[in-house]
């Protein structure tokens, strides 16, 4: 898999620096695992993510290989059904040996109550090359360049390199997104947040209740296993109608100096 991505280390190397990790003793470690459903077989993911698991890490990312447009693979497209029925074996790997599906792509040991992912913030600040921050009110993204990121930073300047300013209820749906990508929105700090936008957004999840996506418990709404593969889905379309020509952007703009 390494060798398809175009990397020069091992998975060796990888599992070394992963007991190495372990046995410094941080606090919390997560472990990146992706794999390709159309170069590999799902049994390749399934192996990598038991033998990570025998390590007892706390958490494990598991991520389908998204296909950007600057890549080598921009003429192909993910297939979510074979991805989806990946995660369903991984899901029973998952049980087997102590671990849960904590968010949409991550599994984290039954024994503990916390967990390590930046998207699933509420509210950030992003501080270094590339890195996103996100208000509320505003999306920014920082540039990709070191020369501009120290240019900003020297002239007192936020190293912004792409800026969205978001209407109250855009604001909402990103909220709304990112928590049910932890498979849950507590609809009172929505409305405590956006007040303005709770209306709109309470129609729209009670339409997603009624149509099998969600379900709700007082004020929490919870993903379904249909509403986690319909997020599924949609993440892998934000990500080509979003992230991807932003990145272009950003990287191609990194180069121009």
């Amino acid at each position: 898999m390494l060798k398809h991505f175009g990397r020069h280390h091992t998975a060796k190397d990888n599992f070394l620096a992963l007991a190495n990790v372990l046995d410094a003793g941080f606090d919390f470690i997560d472990v990146d695992l992706v794999f390709d459903p159309l170069s590999f077989s799902g049994k390749a993911a399934q192996s990598d993510l038991e033998k990570v698991m025998k390590l007892s890490p706390q958490q494990i990312s598991v991520y389908p290989m998204m296909r950007f447009s600057y890549t080598k693979f921009r003429d192909t497209r993910n297939s979510s059904r074979r991805e989806l029925m990946i995660f369903d074996k991984l899901d029973e790997i998952a049980e087997k040996n102590g671990y849960k599906r904590d968010t949409l792509w991550t599994y984290l040991r039954k024994d503990l109550n916390r967990r390590y992912t930046s998207v699933a913030r509420e509210f950030y600040l992003g501080l270094g090359l590339s890195a996103s921050t996100y208000t509320g009110e505003l999306f920014a993204t920082n540039t990709f360049s070191l020369a501009r990121y120290r240019e900003s930073i020297t002239e007192n300047k936020p190293p912004i390199g792409s800026l969205f300013q978001l209407s109250t209820f855009q604001g909402a749906l990103y909220y709304s997104f990112w928590a049910l990508y932890t498979g849950q929105l507590d609809f009172s700090k929505l409305n405590r947040y956006f007040p303005k936008a709770n209306k709109k957004l309470r129609f729209l999840l009670e339409s997603l209740r009624v149509m099998g996506y969600l379900t709700r418990k007082d004020e929490l709404y919870l993903l379904t296993p249909m509403g986690r593969k319909k997020l599924h889905s949609i993440e892998e379309w934000l990500t080509y109608a979003y992230i991807d020509p932003l990145w272009r952007k950003l990287r191609s703009e990194s180069t121009q100096i």
